[in-house]
């Protein structure tokens, strides 16, 4: 019966092992989160090629459907809920709210807190995207196939699931906190 393993990962053929190594030091080599820019540059533009009539980009209607979900929300609990900085949600926020999508006020409890909520401006404004967002999905669907789908939003939440778990076991690294 002949070994199923490919040679290079048999550990009764010579060399085997220094392949091996060898190709984990290629893989190692190579950036993942270049890849990753990389896709993320190419879906935006394929996104934003269908909200650009709408007046919307993907970065704000992502931003709004995630604030219609949680609305009211503090900032920190939009950042959070989005693995964002504070700063980069207080940025997108900025113009929502002179377009009149979102409101932000005191909150209740503790006026210091600011307490952002979508408006029915904004629940508008939803809507009219939304039909383009699905066209937009359509089309990523329609290039990739169904196959590729599932690997790659499968391949992505579980990568986001286990860094981030690996982030909170690991607490603090070098006294600097680890970035949500």
């Amino acid at each position: 019966m002949t070994n199923p393993l490919p040679v290079q990962e048999r550990p009764d053929v010579p060399g085997a092992r220094s392949a091996r190594k060898s190709k984990e030091a290629d893989l190692l080599e190579q950036c993942a989160l270049f890849d990753l820019h990389r896709a993320s540059r190419v879906l935006t533009t394929l996104y934003n090629s269908h909200l650009r009539s709408t007046g919307m980009t993907m970065a704000q209607f992502t931003l709004l459907r995630n604030i219609a979900a949680l609305s009211p929300a503090g900032v920190t609990q939009i950042a959070d809920a989005m693995l964002m900085d504070r700063t980069s949600v207080t940025r997108l926020i900025e113009p929502l709210i002179k377009s009149g999508y979102l409101i932000s006020k005191p909150g209740e409890d503790d006026r210091r807190i600011r307490n952002v909520s979508i408006t029915q401006e904004g629940l508008d404004a939803l809507a009219r995207t939304h039909q383009a967002w699905r066209q937009a999905q359509k089309e990523l669907y329609d290039i990739i196939g169904p196959d590729q789908w599932i690997v790659v939003r499968r391949a992505l939440r579980d990568t986001v699931h286990i860094v981030r778990h690996w982030q909170q076991d690991l607490g603090k690294e070098g006294g600097r906190e680890l970035a949500a």
